[in-house]
C-alpha cells in the first residue's frame, strides 16, 4: 500500500498581508489612471502639437523647418523672418504644415529642465 505524504505549506501572514497590500495598490493606481484620462479629449497627430513648443532648424522667412518631438515639419512663421535655433510656440495646422509664433517668455535651458 503507497500513500502520499505531502510536506505542511505555510505562509506567515505578514507575506500574505504584503502581497493583498501591493495588488490593491496596483488596482487602485490603475482605477485613478482611467479616471483621470477619460475626460480627456482625444488628440493625435498634427493637431495635438497644437501649443507645443518647438526650435527652429531651418531659418523661416516666412516658411522653413522646426524641429519637435524627434522630426523635422514644414512651418510658416505669423510674425516674419526667425532664425536658427530660437523657440516657436505651435498656433495652428494648416494642411500638414504648421503656423508658429515666437515665444519669448522660455529659454531653451527652461524648456528642457524637468
Amino acid at each position: 500500500m503507497m500513500t502520499n505524504h505531502f510536506p505542511s505549506f505555510f505562509v506567515t501572514i505578514w507575506v500574505l498581508v504584503m502581497v493583498i497590500l501591493a495588488l490593491a495598490a496596483f488596482v487602485a493606481v490603475g482605477i485613478w489612471l482611467y479616471l483621470n484620462t477619460r475626460n480627456q479629449p482625444f488628440a493625435s497627430g498634427a493637431e495635438a502639437l497644437i501649443g507645443q513648443v518647438a526650435e527652429v532648424r531651418q531659418r523661416l522667412a516666412p516658411q522653413g523647418q522646426i524641429f519637435i518631438e524627434g522630426a523635422l515639419w514644414q512651418a510658416v512663421s505669423e510674425q516674419g523672418e526667425l532664425g536658427v535655433g530660437e523657440l516657436v510656440q505651435i498656433v495652428a495646422v494648416h494642411k500638414l504644415r504648421l503656423v508658429v509664433r515666437r515665444l519669448e517668455s522660455k529659454t531653451k535651458q527652461e524648456t528642457t529642465t524637468p
